[in-house]
């Protein structure tokens, strides 16, 4: 598997992008940046997309992804959207409304794949498995398996989502987690901190006896500083790696 780590943070700027990121260069989870950080080939080489939950940062490159496909891919299929039905409605109601943007649906520019939680199907070769998160809108994390190879994307979400994990009774390899803020604002927000995140690390780790690999993203920009300190401190109490990638970094395992 190999992933490329298009937007690693919460918002969006000259240098940092919204969280989204592309599997062996076909597959999106979600689409905050999406278009900004590919070119028309790499956006009209894609197979499907898998939205977490609709907040706009990480839904917000959907419509130009779409019209770039409608315009240059008509020999394509559609392209798949796989979510929660609740974020499939929002989706299709605040973007593709068909007056504040084209509705690419109904032009099978785009088709929904609802997602139903804890239910794994198989898309393109590999099994997926929606899981729970907890977060202030309808959320979910994939946990995605090929060939021997996982990893577990979280998506936005508070505590407890190594809980929700530990009950699929998967494993995974490499863990994308958010760690949107620094440890001072713990609670604030339906976001992780630094060591909320290792205390979910630790329930991972007591469950498959071992810790994955971890990549922290959703970073707050304007608390980057302090999250970076507070990770490595994690990092070393655990005695384990924890990557915080930037944006454009490809990682294969």
């Amino acid at each position: 598997m190999k992933i490329r780590f298009l937007g690693t943070h919460n918002a969006q700027a000259l240098c940092f992008a919204h969280t989204c990121f592309m599997l062996d260069n076909r597959l999106l989870f979600d689409c905050g940046s999406a278009a900004s950080c590919l070119d028309l080939n790499e956006q009209l080489a894609l197979r499907g997309i898998f939205i977490t939950h609709s907040h706009y940062d990480h839904i917000k490159d959907m419509p130009a992804i779409a019209m770039n496909r409608f315009l240059n891919g008509q020999h394509l299929p559609p392209m798949s959207v796989t979510a929660l039905l609740s974020t499939l409605d929002d989706i299709k109601k605040y973007l593709f409304d068909g007056d504040i943007y084209s509705d690419f649906f109904k032009k099978n520019t785009l088709v929904t794949t609802e997602a139903q939680l804890g239910i794994s199907f198989e898309f393109d070769g590999y099994q997926v498995t929606p899981i729970e998160s907890i977060h202030k809108l309808p959320c979910i994390g994939y946990a995605v398996q090929k060939n021997g190879h996982s990893f577990y994307y979280t998506g936005d979400t508070a505590t407890g989502f190594a809980q929700n994990f530990i009950k699929s009774g998967l494993f995974c390899h490499v863990l994308i987690a958010e760690c949107t803020l620094e440890n001072s604002l713990k609670g604030t927000t339906l976001h992780l901190t630094p060591n909320e995140l290792k205390e979910e690390l630790e329930l991972i780790k007591i469950y498959q006896g071992f810790y994955p690999t971890v990549f922290a993203v959703h970073r707050s920009a304007k608390q980057e500083i302090n999250i970076l300190q507070e990770i490595k401190q994690v990092s070393d109490e655990l005695n384990t790696e924890i990557f915080c990638p930037v944006e454009d970094t490809e990682i294969e395992f």
